[in-house]
Parts: structure tokens; sequence; C-alpha cells
């Protein structure tokens, strides 16, 4: 297999003519009543911090997947050390798509996910994932995460299905609660990630072995994937302002 080079655009400051405007958000709603998840199932925790699939969401909500009372921002919240699926070590609260799709040439569109969040709190070790483009294949499908670490914004991917993680840097010098817009668009073999804050952005695009994950089931993740596999007292925690999907 010849392995094609990765071409990257280099970070730009830019600033989106077209913005996603919100309904207001409802302090009093579940998250699933001022968003629409009808496309998601939610991992979360029981009473026990042991893994629970909620589908379909509605109008659940928990201690770790909640309304703010105050903006009615959706907040995932995530106790370092709680309980993981068998193929992770690591902590979770998360929307994940229900219905996969296919890494293809010449699709009628992009598939694209955007989401405006704010990190409201970092776990002690490792930092937070808060958004993926994942598989349904184990041993490395992980085709795409967006890390949160003391205020950098980190693009991890893997160029071929099962290959170590390479990383990149979308943003320096953040603060915990600064709104980030983040738009992943998955087109072709390619995967364009966009990164605003509100004083500076970066735009990457990532080029994908095709027959490699041709093949591979993939869907969008967004939530809080904390870093942090230790009972140490601390959480991870972010506030969705807006999510939307296309496609």
């Amino acid at each position: 297999m010849v392995r094609k080079k990765l071409a990257l655009t280099a970070p730009i400051c830019f600033f989106w003519s077209s913005v996603l405007l919100a309904s207001a958000l409802d302090p009093g709603a579940a998250p699933g009543k001022n968003f629409d998840l009808s496309s998601y199932r939610l991992q979360t925790f029981n009473s026990s911090l042991q893994v629970l699939q909620v589908q379909p969401i509605g109008s659940y909500l928990d201690p770790f997947f909640f309304t703010d009372s105050v903006t009615g921002e959706m907040v995932f919240r995530v106790p370092s050390g709680a309980g993981h699926t068998a193929h992770s070590e690591y902590p979770r609260v998360e929307l994940r798509q229900i219905s996969s799709w296919f890494m293809t040439m010449n699709p009628s569109q992009p598939r694209v996910q955007t989401v405006k969040l704010r990190v409201i709190n970092e776990p002690a070790r490792g930092g937070l994932i808060f958004a993926q483009v994942h598989g349904e294949e184990t041993g490395g499908s992980e085709a795409l995460k967006l890390r949160w670490r003391q205020g950098t914004i980190e693009v991890g991917y893997k160029e071929h299905y099962g290959d170590k993680e390479s990383r990149l840097v979308m943003l320096r010098g953040l603060s915990l609660g600064d709104v980030i817009t983040c738009r992943i668009s998955v087109l072709n073999a390619d995967i364009t990630i966009e990164v605003e804050s509100e004083t500076a952005g970066s735009k990457r695009t990532l080029h994908y072995d095709l027959p490699s994950w041709r093949d591979i089931p993939l869907y969008f993740k967004v939530g809080v994937y904390s870093q942090d596999d230790q009972a140490d007292g601390s959480y991870g925690s972010a506030a969705v302002l807006e999510l939307k999907n296309a496609q």
C-alpha cells in the first residue's frame, strides 16, 4: 500500500460568514427539549457511576447530563475514575450518532458536525476530548479527535485505520469558559476541521487513506471523554450552546 502524504492548510485567522442561529434555550427544559437529539444516543452513568446507555433521549437528564439552570446550555459532567466501556480505560458522557456512514468518494454533499461549546472544567490529569469522528470497529477506528488540554486544542487523527494517533495543534492560549465553535466536515477522503474562539481561528484539512477506511462505519460524537482514569475527586465538564449536523 502506498502511503499518501498528509497535506495541511496553515493555521489562519478567520470568521465564518454563515453563523448558526439557535433558538433561545430554556433553562427549565431537559437537553432533549432544547436541542434536537433524535439522531443521537447518550452514554452516561447510573447512580453507581457505571455506564448507562440512553435511547431515545427525550426528556432524560441526570447529574452528568443536564441543563444549566441559568443559560439553558447542555452540560456534560464526567467524574474522573468513573466507569468505562470494555474497550476504554477512561470515563465519558457523550452523544453519538445512531446511524453510521462511510468515507467515500464523490458523495452528494459533505457530512458536517458543528458544535459551539465552552469547556468549563478540566480533570486533574490528561485533559478531555470533546468531539470525534469514530468508527464501529475496535482496534484503532478513531479517525479524528478534538482534545482540550490546559487551554490548547489539538486534533488527533489516524491517516490509516489502526495507525498510532498523530496530533496537531489547532489553537493555544484559551481559558476555561471561552466560547469555541468547531466545524468538522467529511468529504471524499478528507476531513476539514475549523476551530474558532472569540479572538482567533484555525483550519486544517487532513487527507485519509480511502482504501484503509472505506469499509469502516463512522459516526460523529460530542460531549466529554475524560482522559483521567483516577478517582481523584476531579471532573471534566463542558456546556454546549449549539449543535448541528448536516446529511
